[in-house]
This record gives structure tokens, C-alpha cells and sequence, in this order.
């Protein structure tokens, strides 16, 4: 399949709660969208896609279906290649969601996106990557439905190591690799270097 066959069928895919159990009865509850952009791309040109014109509310985009899809597409279209990975959701993570809801002291959520060049295979009982690389603050948070998308944008300058794993981490992560709470881990592979703009967005579901 050509990469432009397999973003049209991700695209056709997104937004349908895509959370299916796997075969070690762990659950995929979203995935990491790839994409390395062409010279120029910015902060600011991410942001103005993935909000489809929106206001910010708050930390977050509230953005409908049509849209978020249309987003999508319109990353697709510049992208100079793109790849697709799914996720296992934490167990810590989910203690944190349930707090929340119990009204279980002060919960916070998903803050930080990093990568690790680490060997292993991601459960749900991992509570940090296997070998943290490199970690920056969301860019772009947006909420559709069911659905809530962390997007953040990699310069340069940021990140240039050969992935291995990715996962997001928040309720008290800060800048230090291994803080906070990790929700979910991934099986990542990108070799990322100085002459790659990418954008990483991180779609989790809720089903």
C-alpha cells in the first residue's frame, strides 16, 4: 500500500473509537500519527490546522468531526512521509482517570510527549519508558467526541535520536525525563534527525 493509500484509509478511520483488544487481553486506546513535514513548517502552521479555525478554549480546541478529518487531510497533503503506531494504555494512567473521577484529590492530565530509544516490549504496567531520550510539553491539545488528540511539533533541533518507544505522561510531569504519571506507551520507530520537521500527533479514545 502507498503512503498516500494509507493515509486516505487512516484518515476514512479516525474518529470511529478505533480501540480493540489485543491478544494478550491489553487494550489499543489510540495511536501516534507520524508525519515529517517540509522546510518551513512551524509551530503556528500546526496549530492553525489542527484547531480548524477554532478558538482555543482554555488548554483545548473543541473541534467536530468534519473538521478534525479535514485537519487530518490537510497533514496528509504536505507530508513528506507519514507512519502510524498504536498504544497500550497504562495502568497508572488509568488509576489517575479514576481518581479524577472519584474526586480523588487533585488529578491532572496528559502534559508531555517523549521518546526513548529503549529495547522492550510496552505493557500496561509500565510506568516509564525504557530508556527516556527526549520529552517536550503538548503543543496542541484538541477534543472531538470521544476522541482527544495531544499534537507536538518536533523542530530540528529537537529530539534527534533513532525511536525506539514513545508515551505520554502528565499529573505532575515536568521537563525531567521520568516525571509524572505515565498513561500511555508505544512501540515507536523513527530515526529522527537534524533536517526533519515532525509532528507527532497522539490520538487517544475513550470507549
Amino acid at each position: 500500500m502507498s503512503g498516500a493509500e494509507q493515509s486516505q484509509g487512516l484518515t476514512r478511520g479516525l474518529l470511529r473509537g478505533l480501540v480493540a483488544p489485543e491478544a494478550s487481553g491489553l487494550w489499543r486506546t489510540g495511536m501516534i500519527v507520524t508525519r515529517a513535514m517540509p522546510a518551513g513548517f512551524d509551530q503556528r502552521e500546526y496549530e492553525r490546522i489542527l484547531s480548524a479555525g477554532r478558538q482555543r478554549d482554555g488548554t483545548l480546541y473543541h473541534v467536530d468531526a468534519i473538521a478534525a478529518r479535514a485537519a487530518q487531510r490537510d497533514l496528509d497533503r504536505l507530508a513528506l512521509d507519514m507512519r502510524v503506531t498504536h498504544n497500550i494504555a497504562c495502568n497508572a494512567g488509568r488509576t489517575v482517570a479514576l481518581d479524577f473521577l472519584a474526586g480523588n484529590g487533585a488529578p491532572t492530565g496528559i502534559s508531555y510527549f517523549a521518546v526513548g530509544t529503549g529495547s522492550g516490549t510496552p505493557g500496561a504496567t509500565d510506568t516509564t519508558l525504557f530508556v527516556e531520550a527526549f520529552r517536550k510539553a503538548i503543543t496542541t491539545t484538541t477534543l472531538t467526541g470521544n476522541q482527544v488528540l495531544f499534537g507536538t511539533l518536533f523542530n530540528t533541533t529537537d529530539g534527534n535520536y533513532d525511536y525506539t518507544e514513545a508515551g505520554l505522561f502528565g499529573n505532575g510531569a515536568t521537563a525531567t525525563a521520568n516525571s509524572g504519571t505515565l498513561f500511555a506507551h508505544a512501540a515507536y520507530i523513527y530515526d529522527k534527525t537534524s533536517s526533519i520537521t515532525l509532528t507527532n500527533d497522539y490520538f487517544i479514545y475513550l470507549n
